[in-house]
């Protein structure tokens, strides 16, 4: 079980339980998954509600409850030991929680282009000219594509905008992606990974760069570039 495939199995549930799911919903279990990697991968550990309100700006405990319960229903984390309040730590594991599965997206997605009874302003719906299609672009071949060191992070953003509908289109659009959330991290995995958990918490269509004056990236331990003293050389 891996970081990738527990966020992949995660888009599948919520691409078939939109009514279900929220931003709050993905913030918090990407959290989870984050950090269970952080903890190299523990089989249990431990999960403060007070440190998970804080980094996805949850303001009230009664949300973040709600929210964390419902996980727990659905199958995505498993409780083994529960918090007294919300000032300790609910001692929890992650499950490969697959109830949603590829083939049932890929049915979706096939109805959804033949079908004649579609909104005309559907996006996947294609156009023709003399039988050609003129609007349905091959999908990007992103496995060939550099993402500089930001696998992870970027195919969390990719598969977040897609559970809203939102694709890019060609190569081009996901390099100049690439290269955007590289320079806003600083080509740093863990910080590019936070930059598009913040994005996702707060329900965006795009992703910012955290300054150094941020909570989240002090709180996270990053330091700015300025801060950074280079080593006085020897005579």
């Amino acid at each position: 079980m891996t970081g990738y495939e527990l966020s992949k199995n995660w888009f599948d549930w919520a691409f078939e339980n939109p009514d279900i799911n929220s931003p709050t919903h993905t913030a918090l279990y990407l959290w989870a998954v984050e950090k269970w990697n952080r903890l190299s991968q523990k089989e249990k550990f431990g999960f403060p509600a007070s440190e998970a309100m804080e980094v996805l700006g949850i303001k009230s405990y009664n949300t973040y409850k709600k929210v964390f319960n419902e996980l727990v229903k659905i199958g995505a984390i498993k409780l083994i030991q529960e918090s007294k309040n919300q000032y300790s730590a609910n001692i929890i594991a992650l499950s490969k929680f697959n109830k949603a599965h590829d083939k049932a997206l890929a049915k979706h997605m096939t109805k959804q282009v033949q079908s004649t009874s579609e909104s005309i302003d559907s996006i996947d719906k294609p156009l023709t000219i003399n039988q050609e299609l003129i609007n349905n672009p091959k999908p990007v071949a992103i496995k060939q594509i550099d993402y500089m060191g930001l696998q992870i992070p970027i195919e969390t953003w990719l598969k977040y905008k897609k559970s809203k509908g939102q694709t890019y289109k060609d190569e081009g659009s996901i390099k100049a992606l690439i290269k955007k959330l590289y320079k806003f991290s600083s080509g740093k995995p863990d910080l590019a990974q936070l930059i598009i958990e913040d994005a996702m918490s707060l329900n965006y269509s795009g992703f910012f760069e955290l300054k150094p004056t941020s909570p989240l990236f002090q709180q996270n331990g990053f330091v700015a570039p300025e801060q950074i003293k280079n080593p006085r050389s020897r005579p």
